[in-house]
């Protein structure tokens, strides 16, 4: 996308979604550095407390299960 020009098309590509055309309509430049970092780390902290509330789901399920174990002799 770097090298079209504002106001042209892109050329095809593929991505994992699918195959692509893009129109740039502008160009801006953003420190996006600080706005990176903060979502980096909103994301680490988030999947950390999901993991830790799914194994403490887990140990519960685990805790609550019952087995009983049938032998048939044929």
């Amino acid at each position: 996308m770097n090298t079209t020009e504002i106001g042209e098309l892109s050329e095809v590509f593929a991505s994992a979604y699918g195959w692509h055309i893009l129109e740039v309509l502008d160009r801006r430049v953003t420190d996006v550095t600080e706005q990176v970092l903060d979502r980096f780390a909103f994301n680490a902290l988030a999947n950390r407390l999901f993991e830790e509330a799914f194994q403490d789901w887990l140990q519960e399920i685990r805790a609550e299960a019952f087995v009983k174990v049938v032998r048939k002799s044929f």
